[in-house]
């Protein structure tokens, strides 16, 4: 699977690495194994799509994305979402994704883009 993860359960945090090419497919695995686990309820969650071939996903995959986010039970406003990216295609489609969450009329997690781990992780821990 393109997308793997590890579960710090004392940090409560699941931390996923994006690598391949990555579809709209992959991305809902993700969401089915991770996201719609109750017992992920309010992990935080970094995830790094730094190593990740992003040409073959949508625009159009994002909005899906976010419709379905708001269905899933492992989800928790008070947790937080960090994505590594980098400047270019991954950038795009994560402020997109951010974006689209400010059309839906429930309150999604806090979200926010960065270009390293060490920034991500620090604003996870604050």
């Amino acid at each position: 699977m393109p997308i793997t993860h590890t579960i710090d359960y004392e940090k409560r945090r699941i931390c996923s690495t994006c690598s391949d090419v990555m579809t709209r497919k992959d991305f809902s695995l993700h969401m089915e194994s991770v996201w719609n686990n109750v017992q992920h309820y309010g992990f935080d969650e970094l995830v790094d799509t730094t190593q990740a071939d992003w040409s073959e996903f949508k625009f159009s995959d994002v909005f899906e994305i976010v419709k379905k986010e708001f269905e899933l039970i492992g989800l928790s406003s008070n947790s937080g979402l960090a994505w590594v990216v980098e400047k270019g295609m991954q950038e795009d489609i994560a402020r997109f994704y951010l974006t689209s969450l400010g059309f839906t009329t429930k309150k999604p997690r806090r979200i926010d883009l960065f270009y390293s781990h060490e920034n991500a992780t620090e604003w996870l821990e604050s």
